[in-house]
């Protein structure tokens, strides 16, 4: 029930108007498309749809969140993996495993957005809902 009243919030994507001139389905979905870069250009360019710029701070979000863990994921592991082969290896898979979790994640994302719902990431989600406030 708290979810129902957090996304009446927003105007379903049909009731608003996208400064775009896509619809806010596609405009949405292509927020994440080469996510961060793509959000930051919905979000500097969209002034109308708040369904929209909410896509595009979440893909924001979620591609340096990607991009930062990912970093850090390899980091570790070069230093792990110098000191042990087997140890290096196992964290090889993990960070397969990582990869392919980003990979579903970013599908769910483009499959949501495009069906025209707003959904929320977990953490990232909120923060995007905050600003999107603003």
């Amino acid at each position: 029930m708290q979810n129902q009243r957090r996304e009446s919030a927003f105007s379903s994507p049909s009731d608003e108007r996208s400064s775009t001139g896509l619809e806010n389905n596609i405009a949405a979905l292509l927020c994440y498309i080469l996510a961060p870069l793509t959000g930051i250009v919905f979000y500097a360019v969209e002034k109308e749809s708040r369904f929209v710029r909410y896509h595009a701070i979440q893909s924001i979000l979620f591609g340096v969140a990607a991009i930062i863990i990912s970093i850090a994921y390899n980091i570790f592991w070069i230093i792990v993996s110098s000191f042990s082969t087997i140890i290096g290896l196992l964290f090889s898979l993990g960070g397969l495993f990582l990869s392919l979790l980003f990979f579903a994640a970013w599908v769910y994302c483009l499959l949501k957005a495009y069906q025209g719902q707003k959904f929320k990431l977990p953490i990232i989600g909120d923060m995007a809902e905050q600003w999107t406030s603003r």
